[in-house]
């Protein structure tokens, strides 16, 4: 008598099923990970936005650092 088991790993055609299906698997993980990671710099890109506009595009000229509370401008 023979004795019939089941398997992840019992055949050839299984084997490759498996691994068909983990790479489907790892693949849609993958793209979800890209897309996270472009939404969350498209998201910080564009609350960042109004920021960059008030103290603007342009590192200061020079060397010099300027803070700027309230009303006053120092140069560092």
């Amino acid at each position: 008598m023979k004795e019939t088991t089941i398997s992840i790993m019992g055949s050839r055609k299984t084997k490759s099923i498996v691994e068909t299906v983990a790479q489907v698997i790892f693949t849609v993980c993958a793209l979800a990970a890209l897309i996270a990671v472009a939404a969350i710099t498209l998201y910080m890109v564009i609350s960042g936005a109004p920021a960059l506009t008030e103290v603007g595009y342009c590192f200061p000229q020079f060397g010099h650092q300027v803070l700027q509370t309230h009303n006053m401008v120092y140069y560092l």
